[in-house]
């Protein structure tokens, strides 16, 4: 909308030179300023976002606002999408050219997820995988096609364009459950495993699921591995053919140890906000030193910028690998816009 049309547009809905003004800046922030106050008692959840976003202080404030808006419409763009053979390809396509610009880019490597409900894993589970062609749900084989071909393409493009030394990792949920339903069995990933590792060099392994300390999660399908750890049934299987990383909710000493029994390596993200020198200390045997738990006043020490924790407190509560009092504390860091 052209500076004309904008201050005609305001001139129907105000009177006010002030609103002129804000509306030629932002007609989001003119909208929200103006006519979201009935919002309170309709819907108090989308009231409080309104609020966040009226009191966002810059442009790039606002722009990393609309990002969560442009995501969501991407969402509910690939919903809609028709999933033919065609559009297959433009998918893998895009695998490909997200792989040559992270190679461009600099970065050390890149990692693949099939893991806990992205893309590549609907495909391969029988809940979501309602397709009867060569990607289908009616053979492994066809459950497999997609993610096979993703590795293999990706791999063609790091073979040209990346060095030598360049790290390609997979991230991956072994077994996928809703309740006691299976989506698929440890022993179908296994299998979708060795086919992988037939086709692409693959630098490491990482286990990922949803809930709280993952390296603890048994297999719950009826079969030879039924109720056994779910990280020393692929640790087995694996036979040290590429190194296997164990994550999800370890926190503490006690929880590494456990974990290294069936893994090659450890996986820690958030226990890294709180204490940025956990690894130190435990190599240097202070373990008394380590903590976890933050409070107000270690927010500047720890240059943790106010609002850095817009949505992904909800996804710690998930694995709850910081303690409740520090979650609440970052809470209280989404509301300081």
């Amino acid at each position: 909308m052209n500076f004309h049309n904008k201050r005609k547009k305001a001139n129907k809905l105000s009177w006010s030179n002030t609103r002129i003004t804000l509306l030629e800046y932002c007609e989001k922030k003119y909208f929200l300023n103006y006519y979201t106050f009935a919002l309170k008692n309709l819907d108090y959840n989308l009231w409080k976002t309104t609020q966040i976003t009226k009191k966002l202080k810059s442009l790039e404030m606002r722009m990393g606002e609309k990002t969560h808006f442009l995501i969501s419409d991407y969402l509910k763009l690939l919903q809609s999408w028709e999933w033919t053979p065609e559009n297959i390809q433009k998918i893998k396509e895009d695998y490909k050219r997200a792989a040559s610009r992270a190679i461009a880019a600099g970065f050390d490597g890149i990692e693949i997820s099939s893991a806990q409900r992205l893309l590549l894993q609907t495909f391969f589970s029988t809940f979501s995988n309602e397709r009867h062609d060569e990607y289908g749900v009616d053979t492994l084989e066809n459950r497999s096609r997609f993610i096979l071909e993703v590795f293999e393409d990706v791999y063609e493009v790091i073979k040209k364009e990346a060095p030598k030394d360049f790290i390609f990792g997979y991230r991956a949920t072994p077994e996928e459950t809703r309740g006691e339903e299976v989506g698929y069995t440890v022993e179908e990933f296994n299998q979708l495993t060795d086919w992988l590792l037939e086709r692409v060099p693959l630098s490491y392994m990482a286990i990922a699921s949803w809930g709280q300390n993952i390296y603890l999660n048994t297999v719950r399908a009826e079969g030879p591995h039924h109720g056994r750890l779910i990280n020393e049934v692929v640790y087995e299987h694996l036979n040290g053919r590429i190194p296997l990383i164990a994550s999800g909710g370890i926190n503490t000493v006690e929880k590494c140890e456990a974990a290294i029994l069936h893994a090659d390596m450890i996986g820690l993200s958030s226990p890294f906000v709180a204490e940025p020198d956990f690894v130190e200390k435990l190599k240097s045997n202070h373990i008394d030193d380590i903590n976890l738990d933050v409070g107000i006043e270690d927010i500047e020490r720890l240059a943790i910028p106010k609002a850095a924790f817009k949505d992904i407190v909800l996804m710690m509560d998930y694995g709850r690998s910081l303690p409740q009092h520090t979650r609440d504390e970052f809470r209280k860091l989404e509301e300081n816009y």
